[in-house]
C-alpha cells in the first residue's frame, strides 16, 4: 500500500549566529548558504514549491550571546533574495525582549523586502506574549504558535519541567481578540483542539485560557458577599 503525501512547502534552516549554526546544523553559515540551501531552493523552485526559511537564533544565542541587528538583516536579506517566500525569525532559547523586537522588526519591514515575515517566539524565560505584542505592534501579521503551548525543550534550552516553550495558540488568540483585532479563529473550536491535544498526550498542557476560560470566573458577584 502506497500513501501519497501532496507537500506545497519546504522548510529550510540557518541561524543568525555560527555557534548555533554548527551546533544544530554540524555546518558553518557560509557553507549552509552556499553549498545547502541553494540546492534546496533550486529543487523547491522546480517542484513548485514554496520556501519557508526559519532564521535560528534571530534574538540571541546561548553560545554567543546577543546578535547584531544588521546580522539579522544581513541574513535575512540573503534569504529574500535567494528566494523565500516567508522567512520567520525564531526566538531560539527565550532570549528576545519587546524592545529588541520593535527594533529589529521595525528595520527589517522598513527595507520593504519582497518576502513574508514571521516570528516564532519561545517562552522560556515567560516573554513569550508580550514580545507577539511587540511584533504586533511593529507590523508583523504571522504568528507560529501550538495548540495548548505543546512543545519539546527547544535546542539550546536547559532541559527543565518548567513554564512553556511554544506559546499557546488560544492564549495568544484571546489577546488578541480581547484587543479588538479579527483573528477569524473560531475559540470554540480552539479550545476543543486543546482539549484533543491534552487527551493525546496525556497531560494538562501550559495554555491558561482553557481553565480560565475566556471570561472571568469571578464576574458574578458571590451572593455571600455582603456590600456596604
Amino acid at each position: 500500500m502506497s500513501v501519497l503525501f501532496r507537500v506545497s512547502e519546504i522548510v529550510t534552516l540557518v541561524a543568525v549566529s555560527e555557534e548555533f549554526n554548527r551546533a544544530a546544523l554540524g555546518l558553518g553559515i557560509k557553507e549552509t548558504l552556499n553549498k545547502v540551501l541553494p540546492t534546496i531552493f533550486e529543487a523547491a523552485s522546480k517542484g513548485g514549491k514554496s520556501i519557508r526559511a526559519y532564521v535560528l537564533a534571530a534574538f540571541g544565542c546561548p553560545y554567543s550571546g546577543k546578535v547584531r541587528t544588521d546580522e539579522v538583516i544581513e541574513l535575512v536579506s540573503r534569504l529574500c533574495f535567494m528566494g523565500a517566500n516567508e522567512i520567520s525569525l525564531l526566538d531560539s532559547t527565550g532570549m528576545a525582549d519587546p524592545k529588541q523586537v520593535k527594533e529589529i522588526l521595525g528595520d527589517l519591514l522598513g527595507l520593504n523586502l519582497s518576502v513574508n515575515l514571521a516570528v516564532h517566539f519561545h517562552d522560556t524565560r515567560g516573554t513569550g506574549l508580550v514580545n507577539c505584542m511587540a511584533a504586533y505592534e511593529a507590523g508583523v501579521r504571522i504568528f507560529d504558535t501550538a495548540i495548548g503551548g505543546l512543545s519539546g525543550t527547544p535546542f539550546g534550552a536547559p532541559d527543565l519541567d518548567m513554564g512553556s516553550w511554544n506559546i499557546p495558540t488560544e492564549d495568544l488568540v484571546h489577546l488578541l481578540e480581547q484587543m479588538g483585532v479579527n483573528t477569524g479563529v473560531d475559540p470554540g473550536l480552539l479550545l476543543e483542539s486543546v482539549k484533543l491535544g491534552e487527551n493525546l498526550v496525556g497531560r494538562a498542557l501550559p495554555g491558561h485560557i482553557l481553565r480560565a476560560g475566556p471570561k472571568s470566573k469571578l464576574a458574578k458577584i458571590p451572593k455571600t458577599l455582603k456590600l456596604k
